[in-house]
């Protein structure tokens, strides 16, 4: 079978002379146009700069970091229900009361 592109909605083909996609028929006299085959690119995320040395003295230590507190997150601890389950942690929010304008 061959691979072909059509001249309509330029979309690629199997086999036939009608496109699959838009349903155009090449003429019987006409030549199929053959798609070219090529990869597409991954979208690879470009790798962040290492960190110089001196920029990593000037982070702060795990030691001098602050644990995360629920409210923090969340706003406050009222509206906030935390649940230990045997899969992990059941959290649940409250939400607010809706303000009027």
């Amino acid at each position: 079978m061959s691979v072909w592109r059509c001249r309509v909605c330029e979309g690629v083909n199997q086999g036939g002379r009608t496109c699959g996609i838009c349903g155009a028929e090449v003429p019987p006299g006409e030549v199929l146009r053959t798609a070219v085959r090529s990869r597409i690119p991954s979208a690879v995320p470009p790798v962040p700069p290492t960190p110089r040395r001196r920029e990593l003295r000037e982070l702060p230590t795990p030691d001098e970091l602050r644990p995360l507190e629920p409210g923090d997150l969340f706003g406050s601890l009222e509206d906030v229900d935390i649940r230990p389950l045997p899969g992990g942690c059941l959290v649940s929010v409250v939400p607010r009361p809706r303000r009027r304008r």
